[in-house]
């Protein structure tokens, strides 16, 4: 597997895949944050940290808390994202 950030579940590892469905699951209980735009959002996967992630078409990225029932709005080092 190449090292690139991912929306292809399929390259997701099993633990991606759970918190996947975490992130889901806070999405479905608590909606998305005020402050992420919600227009192309979809499931990521970063190898370099090993989290899933959600993120847009603005390249917001939220990741589970540490406290797993809310979201964490980080901002991308590597500017717009571009996903295949």
């Amino acid at each position: 597997m190449d090292l690139e950030i991912t929306t292809d579940l399929g390259e997701f590892p099993d633990e991606a895949v759970a918190e996947a469905i975490e992130l889901l699951v806070i999405v479905m209980t608590n909606g998305l944050p005020g402050d992420f735009i919600d227009e192309g959002v979809c499931l990521a996967y970063n190898p370099y940290s090993g989290r899933a992630l959600l993120t847009n078409s603005a390249s917001q990225l939220l990741m589970e808390n540490s406290m797993g029932d809310g979201f964490e709005l980080c901002e991308s080092e590597y500017g717009e994202l571009d996903f295949e």
